[in-house]
Parts: structure tokens; C-alpha cells; sequence
């Protein structure tokens, strides 16, 4: 995304963007991170429909931001941004769609989640770390559990007589 297009919807919105939510944008545009919390950050165009959808009122200022889906904690929660004055604070927050109806004022439906959105990026590849490190791992990670068995007067010496393999959740046992 362009810097001049992420200014021109900086400018229909009214409300300046955080400086790393733009510096995202002007690199990736709109992203889709891997994980488990459907996280799939919007330019503000996107965002703003959406936010006027679910988190604030139409024909009241726009006291919030909804920048993606965050499905961790509930499906149709959302993260972004909460306005400060003539901007939007750095602070990524939880807005909690069942906690909405309360009001307009986010400080009721919404928790922080990390100083900025760089902080937030990070704690986020961090808890998928390892879904990330399964994805791009090769199929020869396998579970490989044997059977075993002692023979009567073997004094102790285990023999394996099989074992199995699920790769993909395909099982292969071999005897």
C-alpha cells in the first residue's frame, strides 16, 4: 500500500493512524498472519468498516479502531486501536464483541494488549512459535512408539516386535 494511499484514508477517517500500524501497511499492505487467532490486519478503509459495523456507533465520533479479527480468546473479537484526542493511541487492545452492547465508551469493552502494534507482532509469533515451526517443518516428524515384549527366560532383554508411525494423520504399523 502506498504511503499517499494510506494518507489519503488516514484523512477520510479524520483521526491520525499510529505511526507503526502505517509503517505495516506502506511495507505488507494488508497481512494475514499465520496462528490461531485469525489474525488479519486491514488497511483503514477495511477497518473502518468494520469498526463502524460492530464497534461504534454511526453518527458518533469514532472512538476506536477495529484493525483485525482476534479469534484467541472468542470468535468475533477484534484488535486495534482506542482514540486519544485527535489521534489513535499506539496501544493495541482486545475489543470483546460481548461486552459491546455496554456502550460506545471502549475503556468498557476493550483491554490492552501491548504498547504498540510492534510489541503486540512479536508476543503473537512468540505463542505460535511452535504452530509456525509444525507448519514448515518436513513430514519426517513422526510419533514412533514401539510394541514391546520380554520372553520368558530372556532374563530381562526386551524384544521390539513392532511399531507405528502417523505421519500427516495417516498410521502405518509395521509387526
Amino acid at each position: 500500500m502506498t504511503v499517499d494511499k494510506i494518507m489519503e484514508e488516514e484523512s477520510k477517517i479524520g483521526v491520525l493512524l499510529p505511526t507503526e500500524y502505517k509503517a505495516l501497511l506502506a511495507e505488507f499492505g494488508g497481512v494475514h498472519l499465520p496462528g490461531n487467532a485469525n489474525i488479519a490486519i486491514d488497511t483503514p478503509k477495511v477497518a473502518l468498516s468494520a469498526t463502524r459495523d460492530v464497534w461504534c456507533y454511526e453518527g458518533k465520533p469514532l472512538s476506536a479502531l477495529a484493525i483485525s479479527p482476534f479469534h484467541r480468546n472468542a470468535d468475533g473479537n477484534s484488535i486495534g486501536f482506542i482514540r486519544a484526542g485527535s489521534e489513535f493511541s499506539p496501544i493495541v487492545h482486545e475489543f470483546d464483541h460481548e461486552l459491546v452492547y455496554k456502550g460506545d465508551d471502549p475503556s468498557l469493552w476493550s483491554r490492552p494488549l501491548a504498547n504498540t502494534l510492534s510489541d503486540f507482532l512479536l508476543d503473537y509469533w512468540i505463542a505460535n512459535l511452535k504452530l509456525v515451526a509444525l507448519a514448515l517443518a518436513p513430514p519426517i516428524i513422526a510419533c514412533d512408539p514401539v510394541f514391546v515384549a520380554e520372553m520368558p527366560d530372556s532374563d530381562g532383554t526386551v524384544l521390539k516386535i513392532g511399531h507405528f508411525d502417523e505421519v500427516r494423520g495417516v498410521v502405518h504399523v509395521e509387526l
